[in-house]
């Protein structure tokens, strides 16, 4: 299946349907030389960007073509730092020791310095936990809160209009997971959201493309159409039921267009080709802006060499000993992987049904190869001993790029390779699934 981007990138280009954009410059200081240092800084809905060292270990630059003024957040040490920039200027940044800035110059300082000490408070999953209405209460009241310091501040009018919106919809991501995370928190399996929920939640739901400069918007926009779809549109499939909302709520088309882009991004990412074929199939009735069409056509051929029978990414990885194990390894076996953390609660309901799995093929060319992604191996290699852990286990160490490679965004995830390291499926059932033993038997011939 090819995607047919080909002709309209030449449509975009002929058109000369480009913005004009304008550079801002970023410098940051680090309070103390750190050699390993990595500073990333994500310019939401627009791109993402590495900055260069000019002063080994200390110093760091980028300039940044943007269209206009727009969020941002420089992460360093997974620490973030939110920053709004504006076109055509500069900001110098000095991190401190804990990560966070100590000093913001240059232009709109005043903002910046503001965004990193702003005392607001937002409603978040643990809070779900109340019921609906004191929870509607509750997120109408933080509003109220965060809206007052935002008032009282001595800032631009035009700013405070942006940052109005997106504290806004950083307290409502919390009123679009209600109605997953309520059941679970207050225990009550039986809890349906209400009628009055539902309008609360499409009176908070604004489609308008100025929103889209803020991660929180934009995460918030993509539940809560998920869930007011669900609601609303009857009788269709996922995709159908999708579309048909789109189509008929949301009439900006670069909010409609951004949305079908993160839909089918999403989708193309964790269900694979051929579950995501609808949305590919669609995807430039929605979607014609050509930075977007070039990162999914990256992303389809990037998914296209995990299909089966490709050969699979490589990993290198240590064992609890301090050895290392590779794919390599296992060759001439079929190899069941495991991706898992000691953190992830799924992955560790896991464990038992994995360790059936091992007992049942015990003998047989398959191998189980449980890897964890733990940041550190403390905490892996005590829970592999204290639960007896058999099977392989292996940890990576950081540097590998196996989960890259096969677009890891979620775990546990499993994989299944044959005995020449072909994919046999980039997704696989989970151990406590009993179609992982029916298509494990079959591939040994033992059924």
């Amino acid at each position: 299946m090819k995607i047919p981007f080909k002709s309209l990138i030449l449509l975009a280009l002929s058109s000369g349907c480009f913005s004009l954009n304008a550079a801002v410059n970023i410098s940051v200081t680090l309070a103390e030389n750190n050699p390993d240092a990595k500073l990333n800084l994500d310019v939401h809905n627009f791109g993402s960007y590495t900055l260069t060292p000019s002063e080994e270990g200390k110093a760091f630059d980028a300039t940044i073509d943007i269209d206009s003024s727009r969020y941002a957040t420089l992460y360093y040490n997974n620490v973030p730092t939110l920053l709004w920039l504006t076109p055509d200027t500069d900001i110098r940044i000095v991190l401190g020791t804990e990560s966070k800035p100590s000093l913001i110059e240059g232009h709109d300082s005043d903002i910046n310095n503001y965004l990193n000490k702003a005392n607001y408070h937002f409603a978040g999953i643990n809070d779900t936990g109340r019921d609906e209405e004191d929870f509607l209460n509750y997120t109408d009241s933080v509003n109220r809160a965060n809206l007052s310091i935002l008032t009282a501040a001595a800032l631009p009018a035009e700013f405070k209009a942006r940052e109005a919106d997106r504290i806004f919809y950083e307290n409502a991501l919390a009123l679009s997971f209600y109605p997953e995370f309520h059941p679970r928190l207050s225990k009550d399996s039986t809890y349906r959201a209400s009628e009055k929920f539902y309008d609360h939640l499409k009176s908070a739901t604004r489609y308008e493309a100025p929103l889209l400069i803020s991660s929180q918007y934009t995460d918030y926009i993509i539940n809560s159409l998920g869930l007011l779809s669900a609601h609303e549109v009857k009788g269709h499939n996922g995709f159908n039921r999708f579309t048909t909302y789109l189509d008929s709520c949301v009439t900006d088309p670069k909010v409609k267009e951004y949305i079908f882009n993160r839909y089918a991004t999403s989708r193309l990412k964790r269900l694979g080709i051929e579950k995501a074929k609808e949305y590919i199939d669609a995807y430039t009735s929605y979607v014609n802006d050509i930075r977007l069409t070039e990162n999914f056509q990256k992303l389809y051929n990037e998914i296209l060499s995990l299909s089966p029978g490709q050969p699979s990414p490589a990993f290198d990885c240590e064992t609890t000993d301090g050895s290392r194990r590779t794919l390599g390894d296992y060759a001439g076996k079929w190899v069941y992987i495991d991706i898992w953390a000691t953190w992830c609660g799924p992955c560790r309901r896991e464990i038992p049904h994995l360790r059936k799995l091992e007992e049942r093929y015990a003998g047989q060319p398959i191998c189980f190869v449980s890897i964890s992604v733990d940041s550190g191996r403390d905490a892996w290699k005590s829970l592999v001993e204290k639960q007896k852990m058999t099977g392989e286990q292996l940890h990576f160490d950081g540097k590998d790029t196996f989960c890259e490679s096969y677009k890891v965004a979620g775990i546990p995830r499993f994989i299944l390779i044959d005995p020449e390291g072909r994919i046999v499926n980039p997704d696989m059932t989970r151990p406590s699934d009993q179609a992982t033993a029916e298509a494990i038997d079959k591939l040994l011939k033992l059924r």
